[in-house]
This record gives structure tokens, C-alpha cells and sequence, in this order.
């Protein structure tokens, strides 16, 4: 059953990258998804930057997991988490508070709204850069299915999402908000589902 698992989740996975973009484009004009655009690649960078190093060693420790090393798997997931967690507190921080304005600056006032959406999409990005390392646990447990269950999920909610959004004619803004605060709350459960799945290995 793996490459069955694996290749829908792969198929899913491709789609959930491209909906924002898709949805966006569909529900409102091309400034706007140009807007999202660059602020999700300025927002995404730095976690990149600062994720790189830290993920190196994760993977690194994951990468000849034994059943019998379950609980330096977990250990070393608690590890990444509490590192990373450190690591870009500040940088959310400053991106939060002072994005609009530095896009203002950097970029002219018509760029302003950008900003205001890394505003928005920094939560967002937090967590799925937190989360995507420990999501590649489940291959290495072999837990291709649970890994389905969960890219699905998160389709059925960018589905419902965007068309609510498109439903009740919610500006831009709104819309963005609502799906990086929703896909925050996701990514932090997913987090601790998979912890939980760690600790009962250990059981």
C-alpha cells in the first residue's frame, strides 16, 4: 500500500501548494494575487534561511531510524521543535510588527498591502516550516496513510475556505486572514498528533 499512499498524498500535496494562488486568482483581480504572491515569498525566505541549518541535523538524526530508536526519534523531535521555536521568535517578531511599513519603504505605498498580508501570513508560515520536517516522520514510521489523512484534511479546508470566502464576498484581506489563521491551527494540530504518535511508540 505504500506507493499508493504515497503517490496520492504526493498528488494532494501539489494541489494544496497551488490553491491560495488558484483561489485567489479566481475570487479576485490579478493585483491581488500579485500582492499575495510577493508577500508569500517574502515571508517564506527567511524562514528558509534560518530553517536550513537546523533541519540539516533533524534530518540527519531521522534519516537511519529503528524501531528500537524511538525515543531518540521523539527526543530528537523535541529537539528541533524547541530550537527552532527559539530560533525565530524575533524574526516573527519584527516581521509582524513592521512588515507594512518596511514594504512601504522598500517596495512604494502601492506595495503596502503586501505587507499587510505577511502581517497575516507569518503565523502561517511559522508553523508549516515547524511542521513539514516532523510531517516526514510519518514516512520514516512508515505511516504513509495517516500522512494521506492529513494533506486530504487540509484540501477539504482550503476547498471550504476559499469558496465561503467567494460565498460571502469577503475582501481580500479577510480572506487571507481566515486561511492563515485556519491553516495555523491545523499545522499546530498536526504537530501535537504527531508527538502524541512518537510518545506511544515509547509506550
Amino acid at each position: 500500500d505504500f506507493p499508493k499512499y504515497q503517490l496520492l498524498s504526493q498528488f494532494i500535496l501539489k494541489i494544496n501548494a497551488s490553491m491560495p494562488i488558484l483561489a485567489l486568482g479566481a475570487i479576485y483581480d490579478i493585483k491581488t494575487v500579485g500582492y499575495f504572491a510577493l508577500a508569500n515569498t517574502i515571508v517564506s525566505l527567511p524562514m528558509k534561511l534560518i530553517a536550513n541549518s537546523v533541519l540539516q541535523v533533524y534530518y540527519s538524526k531521522i534519516a537511519n531510524f529503528k524501531k528500537s530508536d524511538s525515543k531518540l526519534l521523539l527526543q530528537s523531535t523535541i529537539d528541533f521543535l524547541r530550537v527552532f521555536s527559539k530560533i525565530i521568535i524575533l524574526p516573527v517578531i519584527l516581521i509582524a510588527v513592521f512588515s507594512e511599513y518596511l514594504f512601504a519603504i522598500l517596495f512604494g505605498s502601492t506595495w503596502k498591502t503586501s505587507g499587510e498580508m505577511v502581517q497575516l501570513l507569518i503565523f502561517l508560515t511559522t508553523t508549516r516550516f515547524l511542521s513539514m520536517p516532523i510531517i516526514s516522520v510519518l514516512n520514516v514510521l512508515k505511516m504513509q496513510k495517516l500522512q494521506l489523512k492529513i494533506n486530504f484534511i487540509r484540501l477539504v479546508m482550503l476547498v471550504a475556505i476559499f469558496f465561503l470566502s467567494f460565498l460571502l464576498s469577503f475582501e481580500a484581506l479577510k480572506t487571507i486572514a481566515i486561511y492563515s489563521f485556519s491553516m495555523f491551527f491545523f499545522y499546530t494540530i498536526v504537530i501535537i498528533k504527531i508527538i502524541f504518535v512518537l510518545r506511544e511508540l515509547n509506550e
